[in-house]
């Protein structure tokens, strides 16, 4: 005789077919192009594309391969397209507008932009801190300012070994009238520690120093 079903089991069923159509949605999230099954760990090459995703992107690619600000009608279009996913990401967000999104290559490519344009306003005299489980895209543009002697010095604040969490008090003392810049991840991309965002602000407020957030693997992290 068979079993009869619970509400239980059948929420578990329920939840159970959601997850497997969203994974569905991701064509390598099972495989990867050579067939072999995956356990992910730490995806360094970013978030898995979805694959109406990656068709959009081709069409715009055909459809609209003309550089934005001519008078051509493709040019017109592919500004359009531009447009449209910002105002997406704003709306994901919560960002006040499209005005506010930028896109870039990866995050690499935008943090060496950033780095960049805040490196303006250095002396030399300046020090920026960071933490000592930061993905590798926002450390080396801060090191980058170092070794081109635009800020003195790049602090990194320790995490505890023993659960991966930030040591806010060492954080806090790094921190001083010659910080510029107070630049973290979100969310640690190998630890998955996350950071307490509120707190860092805080600190770097009362200096009056820029907070940068790495926010990668946070977005996807908390959902």
């Amino acid at each position: 005789m068979a079993e009869e079903e619970t509400p239980t089991s059948q929420g578990s069923t329920m939840i159970n077919g959601l997850l497997q159509a969203i994974r569905r949605e991701f064509p390598r999230a099972e495989t990867d192009a050579n067939g072999r099954h995956r356990i992910f760990f730490e995806n360094a090459a970013g978030s898995l594309v979805l694959q109406r995703v990656a068709e959009a992107e081709a069409k715009a690619r055909l459809d609209c391969s003309a550089n934005v600000g001519g008078p051509s009608w493709e040019s017109k279009k592919n500004q359009d397209v531009m447009v449209e996913g910002r105002r997406s990401v704003a709306d994901f967000l919560n960002a006040p507008s499209e005005d506010c999104i930028v896109s870039g290559e990866s995050a690499t490519n935008l943090l060496f932009h950033l780095s960049y344009a805040l490196g303006k306003e250095m002396s030399g005299d300046e020090n920026i801190v960071t933490t000592e489980y930061e993905h590798h895209a926002n450390v080396s543009p801060w090191l980058e300012l170092q070794r081109r002697q635009v800020v003195k010095e790049v602090r990194f604040a320790r995490f505890d070994p023993e659960d991966g969490l930030l040591d806010l008090s060492h954080l806090t003392r790094l921190v001083d009238e010659k910080t510029k810049i107070v630049t973290v991840a979100g969310v640690s991309n190998v630890l998955g520690s996350k950071t307490p965002l509120k707190q860092v602000l805080e600190i770097s407020k009362k200096v009056g120093a820029y907070t940068v957030l790495d926010a990668v693997h946070t977005r996807p992290y908390s959902g």
